[in-house]
C-alpha cells in the first residue's frame, strides 16, 4: 500500500538522471490483506494516512516527493474516513 510515496519519494530525492524506475507488490485482493498481524482497522488506518501523505508531502511546505494524480473522489473518500476515526496514521499539524 505504500508504493505511490516510495515512487514519489525516489523521483524526487534521485539525482538527475534518474534511472527507470517500478514499484511492486504481490496483487492481493483487498479481502485477503487483513491477517493476524494487520488487522482491518489497522489497514485502514494505513491507507488513510498513505493517501494523505500522498497529497499533503508533494505540497510546496514540505516538498518530500513529486506531485501525484489523485481523483477527487479517492481525496474525498479518505477525508470522509478521517471523520469517521481512521487517524491512526494521519498526519497531525
Amino acid at each position: 500500500f505504500m508504493e505511490r510515496r516510495c515512487f514519489a519519494t525516489f523521483k524526487k530525492v534521485w539525482p538527475d538522471p534518474q534511472p527507470d524506475i517500478r514499484v511492486t507488490s504481490p496483487s492481493i485482493a483487498y479481502d485477503q490483506y487483513p491477517n493476524e498481524l494487520v488487522s482491518e482497522e489497522t489497514l485502514i488506518n494505513i491507507v488513510v494516512g498513505d493517501v494523505q501523505r500522498i497529497k499533503l508531502y508533494a505540497q510546496p511546505n514540505r516538498a518530500f516527493q513529486i506531485p501525484q494524480p489523485m481523483p477527487d473522489e479517492v481525496w474525498t473518500a479518505c477525508n470522509d474516513l478521517i471523520a469517521a476515526g481512521y487517524t491512526g496514521n494521519t498526519v497531525k499539524d
